[in-house]
């Protein structure tokens, strides 16, 4: 009889285990151990708060571990710059995450200027098991569901090891899922996914790459003079991201056809959908390609014979008899061959909502649908957090990328922090004689404002009562008109508010513009806001703008209302905005009008060497505070630009 009460009382020990083991409780469930679910598990694990980051793969980034399959990064490891200054350092870094370690950086993991996708790799098993994160491994997320408004939970996880509780549920998966094409014939060709990557396999091929973007142009590349032609096909025109200024365009570092095509070497570029392809099988194992509206009007005949060129010749005579765009394009461009050897999908990854059905998608299914605040449109307490989040900034700025969404990542961290817990945005509040120097600072180092240009910014908020300003670093723009909600911040009735941003120049930017031209760089401080390269602008409210203010300001790329006024900054080449007349004396005048004081392009250090020098006892705040002998020292050194002399050159510009 003892024996089987220990054996009931070990298996009700061991039931209670594997119950407890089944269902683990989370403040935040991060779902992703990839950059962007590593970052932010370092950040909650610096906050000190329960989380769990729920990965399927057996190791960080386990989506490396297959891409880019050519193996060679397009993110920049610019190792060397002109200063020793980490934050600025960052600017040129992009593929390190935060972190309060100068050693958790990729520079010191390759010194290739684009690095191989296994040194990330190592990279970022080595940042996991730095900051001890907790990652659970081998998990799959197989659904989610709301739980009842009187659980201490809102989300219950249904995954490959049990249930998980949690109170908030991040998702930072990336795009992993090819996407798909409704080509007839399918099955004749192959996808990026699962090509062959031994470039012998390509000899003497003739081969199209179905997509323009950096996926396409990689492969291409990879198998570039094995080749007898290649052509890359989509509906649109080829987006170059030095003309873009879009880092998700196409890359140089990959796009070497662009050379072979524009110099008449076979290779080429077409423009047609390639959801209206057929692609069907001769009996001599090549590819016979053209639009879906024609397939049935051909001879079936044509494809079981080895003469291509009767196949070209009759296809285009149906072609040019129905007036085709795929004909058009194709004469247009001299190119007359509708014979592949090999048809290669490389056409990009989209967001896999297979276990999120209700949650809506924008882009044509790539990503999900947010709110400035990263939380989902259709299911309130699900967050996105990396490159899911770069719906908002699509196109412009640098928010599908690691240098990119470290930053976004840290603004979502911050704005729970503010929202759930009650701990406001972290912020610096100093008299008001620092806020140049505090605003030079923070425009000529600060890396998060540089890499998501025209999306975060810097928002300082001037208590004029206490001769004080309050600057909250990296703020999400569009979240502007709710800033005390989403920071933690009280804006009072009196204060005044300036917002930092930098952004490229209106016209500067498109896929058929010219960014060569000889006039490119031509601005001066006086017409800074026809400036075409990022450059700082100021954006001055004096009062917290609502979401009935305003509209949005019809010259902002930023994102923001209308303002009171606004001053741009003269671009520099070598992004140095320290400059005297270019940019502290026209700041300097743009304060002084809009705080009603003087305020002089000095730095605090300045001031206190300016009282030394003068034997004087007073602080340096006081020095450089108005009084008319000081003033006239700095007068001296200044060359005396006013408000009146911003305001008669232009920098107010609504």
């Amino acid at each position: 009889m003892q024996l089987v009460e220990q054996i009931l009382l070990v298996s009700a020990v061991f039931i209670v285990l594997a119950a407890s083991q089944s269902l683990r409780k989370h403040e935040y469930c991060v779902i992703g151990a990839g950059p962007a679910g590593l970052q932010l598990g370092y950040f909650l694990r610096a906050a000190e708060h329960d989380y769990a980051i729920i990965e399927r793969g057996d190791r960080p980034g386990a989506f490396f571990e297959t891409y880019p399959r050519h193996d060679t990064l397009i993110s920049i490891n610019k190792r060397r710059t002109d200063s020793r200054n980490t934050e600025y350092s960052l600017r040129h870094d992009w593929n390190s995450l935060l972190s309060n370690d100068e050693q958790m950086q990729m520079r010191y993991y390759s010194i290739k200027m684009f690095p191989k996708r296994q040194d990330l790799l190592l990279y970022l098993k080595d940042f996991k098991e730095r900051f001890n994160l907790n990652v659970h491994f081998k998990t799959e997320v197989t659904g989610l569901h709301r739980l009842t408004e009187s659980s201490e939970y809102r989300f219950s996880l249904e995954t490959s090891q049990g249930q998980y509780h949690c109170q908030v549920v991040i998702v930072a998966t990336g795009l992993f899922k090819m996407k798909s094409l409704n080509i007839t014939g399918l099955e004749h060709t192959s996808s990026y996914d699962d090509m062959s990557l031994n470039p012998a396999d390509y000899e003497n091929k003739r081969v199209l790459i179905i997509g323009k973007g950096n996926t396409a142009f990689e492969t291409a590349a990879h198998i570039y003079g094995r080749t007898k032609l290649i052509h890359l096909m989509s509906r649109n025109r080829v987006r170059l991201a030095w003309s873009t200024h879009y880092v998700g365009d196409v890359r140089a570092v990959n796009n070497e056809l662009l050379d072979t095509y524009q110099l008449k070497s076979i290779d080429g570029l077409l423009e047609y959908d390639a959801n209206d392809l057929f692609v069907l099988r001769r009996p001599d194992g090549s590819l016979a390609v053209g639009p879906k509206d024609l397939e049935n009007d051909l001879d079936q005949t044509l494809f079981e014979e080895n003469t291509r060129g009767l196949f070209e010749t009759k296809l285009l005579s149906k072609i040019g008899n129905k007036n085709s765009s795929f004909s058009v394009e194709l004469e247009g461009e001299g190119i007359v061959n509708f014979n592949y050897d090999v048809v290669i999908r490389a056409n990009g990854f989209e967001f896999d909502r297979s276990w999120l059905p209700n949650v809506t998608t924008v882009r044509n299914g790539k990503y999900p649908k947010i709110t400035p605040s990263y939380e989902s449109t259709d299911i309130p307490g699900l967050y996105f957090a990396g490159t899911l989040t770069h719906s908002l900034d699509y196109r412009k700025a640098a928010g599908g990328f690691i240098h990119g969404f470290r930053y976004t990542v840290r603004a979502l961290q911050r704005h729970l922090d503010a929202k759930r817990n009650d701990r406001p945005w972290p912020s610096l509040k100093q008299p008001l004689t620092g806020l140049i120097d505090t605003m030079v600072r923070r425009i000529n180092e600060g890396s998060g404002n540089y890499q998501m240009f025209q999306n975060l910014g810097d928002v300082v908020i001037v208590d004029r009562a206490a001769s004080s300003f309050t600057l909250l670093e990296e703020f999400p723009l569009r979240l502007l008109p709710s800033l005390p909600s989403a920071s933690g911040h009280p804006v009072g009735r009196d204060s005044l508010l300036f917002v930092f941003a930098f952004e490229y120049g209106k016209n500067f930017s498109g896929p058929a513009l010219d960014v060569f031209h000889e006039e490119r760089a031509s601005c001066s401080p006086e017409d800074a806001y026809e400036c075409n390269f990022l450059h700082p602008v100021i954006y001055q409210y004096n009062s917290l703008p609502t979401d009935t203010r305003t509209s949005l300001h019809k010259m902002s790329p930023s994102h923001l209302p209308e303002p009171d006024a606004i001053i741009h900054l003269v671009e520099d080449l070598h992004t140095n905005f320290r400059g005297r007349s270019t940019h502290l004396e026209p700041l300097a005048a743009f304060l002084e009008a809009a705080l009603k004081q003087p305020m002089y392009p000095l730095s605090l250090e300045r001031c206190a060497m300016l009282a030394v020098m003068h034997g004087s006892t007073k602080p340096a705040e006081s020095w450089c505070g108005g009084s008319s002998e000081s003033r006239q020292d700095s007068a001296a050194m200044l060359r005396g630009w006013s408000a009146a002399d911003m305001m008669q050159h232009g920098w107010k510009q609504k």
